[in-house]
């Protein structure tokens, strides 16, 4: 029995007192002592309810034990007294339930069905941090297996922002968001080493297979945006990107996929020259590809020439027909940029 049920054993003589006190002169000088304490009873009651097992568990039982054990007086208070304590410590928070709403709130993308696709998505690698918001609230929970769910919650969502907010949660307070985000982490890079290997393997058995050779070389420019890495070991693993989408290239049947993707490679390690040579030639061939015209815009505010960046959003904007979140930062660029390029440095 913890410290909070114990001031029943306070609330409970206290009533009987108040109760006695009125039967004995109902009329009398001991009513104006009686409901006195049944007011103290009461209150010291409705703290023996708080039972800390989750927020919707904490309040709930308290106020409405409370209300019964002050309005219910004398004896049926009592009565409304023993149930009401009897329920708020024998009820309990439902795990499956919460699990599943975790889970939910979450999973908000739908992801790739194979390995290598739900190792990271590099295009939608930021986490929305409205979408994560309720299940990062949980993990202010004193309950461990609330603080698993939503790790396991936001483990699922994958990319970038997901590495980077478990790798925050290894210096939480809590040794249990510690223990199942180190725990998460570790799952998460067992699935991109695993992939990594697989691929490498198809490679060798297959050398002349240019889809085996992009997919690796897509698997290691992942594991290098994924937020696992830093400095060298980065730089390291984008330059064997760029190395096999090089030699890719010969047997693709998608070059110009391949192009960009290199193209996004160079930006990556800082070749911002030859990243708009590739990039030159697929605006040119492809005028109305978003992700295109979006890298070279990269390219250019690298250079931090933002009077050419707007002035190419202007160019480009005409023949983009895409409403997504990406459109509307070239439409952004496009008008509103015009007026903040002069002011950054």
């Amino acid at each position: 029995m913890g410290i909070y049920q114990l001031l029943w054993l306070v609330a409970f003589p206290l009533e009987a007192a108040a109760a006695w006190l009125l039967f004995l002169q109902p009329l009398g000088p001991l009513t104006m002592a009686a409901l006195p304490l049944h007011v103290l009873a009461a209150a010291i009651f409705t703290g023996s309810l708080y039972n800390p097992r989750g927020r919707q568990a904490r309040w709930a039982w308290p106020a409405v034990g409370g209300t019964l054990a002050l309005l219910g007086f004398p004896l049926v208070g009592m009565i409304a007294s023993a149930i009401a304590f009897t329920l708020a410590h024998t009820v309990r928070y439902h795990r499956p339930e919460v699990a599943s709403y975790l889970k939910a709130v979450a999973d908000t993308d739908e992801r790739p069905a194979d390995a290598v696709g739900q190792a990271h998505q590099l295009e939608v690698a930021l986490l929305d941090e409205l979408e994560i918001e309720p299940v990062v609230d949980v993990l202010r929970e004193d309950d461990p297996e609330l603080k698993r769910a939503a790790i396991e919650a936001i483990t699922q969502q994958r990319g970038a922002g997901t590495v980077r907010l478990l790798r925050s949660l290894l210096h939480d307070p809590s040794p249990e968001a510690r223990f199942f985000s180190s725990i998460a982490l570790s799952k998460l890079e067992d699935e991109i080493s695993r992939a990594i290997l697989a691929a490498q393997r198809a490679v060798k058995e297959a050398p002349d297979d240019g889809a085996a050779r992009e997919q690796l070389a897509q698997l290691y420019l992942d594991y290098a945006v994924s937020g696992f890495l830093e400095g060298v070991t980065r730089e390291y693993y984008l330059d064997l990107a760029r190395q096999t989408f090089e030699e890719a290239l010969a047997t693709s049947r998608a070059p110009d996929e391949v192009r960009r993707r290199l193209a996004h490679v160079h930006l990556l390690l800082g070749n911002i020259a030859e990243a708009a040579l590739l990039l030159e030639d697929l605006a040119a061939a492809q005028p109305d590809n978003l992700d295109i015209h979006l890298l070279r815009m990269d390219a250019i505010y690298q250079f931090r020439d933002f009077r050419e960046l707007t002035l190419y959003a202007q160019r480009t904007l005409p023949a983009i027909t895409s409403e997504s979140d990406e459109a509307e930062l070239l439409e952004w660029w496009a008008s509103a940029g015009r007026a903040e390029a002069p002011v950054v440095r």
